[in-house]
């Protein structure tokens, strides 16, 4: 019996993304390797201390943990027009603005990394129901908006959908460097610059990262604009703002 487009569609998109999958079919005869620069937004995910969380969990338990976590992470970033590309244990990579190319995706990016911060303290209290671990998860989030390689990159016996360049790394580098301000989501201002001002950022260091010529300036992701909490008001940013200019 042969299967129509939509059911093979369904089968493949279990595997890839939707989007990828919706590629793959339309293909005529067969999947040909190809690659486009394109200007997309790219994040990537990764929790804190995980591998100390693991240590502790039977490998039941690990997989239960890994199977809520990624389902409800994957579930805002598809809702926000998230590709997501890869995991790899816990950590995720996703992509905004490609293989389907959108006008907002460094906002979308934003929006659903705020999301994701958000639904943290919902997962820690179900993992804490069916005890599965007592330790809350907190995810690392960075994020940047870039002239980007993508396409089906790979070899006669392997393909997959990816992106390549220094925007990926830069994107990567951030994840990592939340570590060294005490911050969990950190952008570009490449990325910061096109989401038309929506949201409420504190502006940190001027750095110089690995493959990017120029210097960058960072900030850190607080939430949307006019949806902030007494802790995070406008006010102590803005006196943060004056004190890192006086420094």
């Amino acid at each position: 019996m042969r299967l129509s487009k939509q059911k093979i569609k369904e089968a493949v998109a279990r595997l890839v993304p939707e989007e990828i999958a919706e590629f793959a079919v339309s293909m005529p005869d067969k999947i040909q390797l190809f690659n486009e620069t394109k200007y997309m937004t790219v994040m990537f995910t990764d929790v804190q201390d995980f591998r100390t969380i693991c240590e502790s969990l039977s490998i039941e338990k690990l997989l239960s943990l890994l199977s809520l976590y990624l389902t409800e992470m994957s579930r805002i970033l598809i809702k926000h027009k998230g590709t997501v590309l890869q995991y790899s244990g816990e950590s995720i990579v996703a992509v905004f603005g490609a293989p389907t190319p959108t006008d907002q995706h460094s906002r979308d990016a934003c929006l659903a990394a705020v999301r994701m911060k958000e639904i943290e303290a919902k997962l820690h209290q179900t993992l804490l129901q069916e005890g599965i671990t007592e330790v809350p998860l907190r995810t690392r989030i960075g994020i940047n908006t870039d002239q980007i390689v993508a396409g089906l990159l790979g070899t006669q016996f392997r393909m997959q959908y990816d992106v390549m360049g220094n925007g990926v790394n830069l994107a990567a580098q951030l994840e990592s460097i939340n570590r060294h301000y005490g911050t969990f989501v950190l952008i570009t201002d490449e990325t910061y610059q096109h989401t038309n001002s929506l949201f409420v950022v504190r502006k940190l260091d001027r750095i110089r990262a690995a493959g990017v010529p120029k210097v960058l300036r960072l900030y850190e992701l607080i939430g949307e604009d006019g949806n902030m909490g007494r802790v995070q008001e406008k006010g102590i940013i803005s006196t943060f703002h004056l004190g890192l200019e006086h420094f």
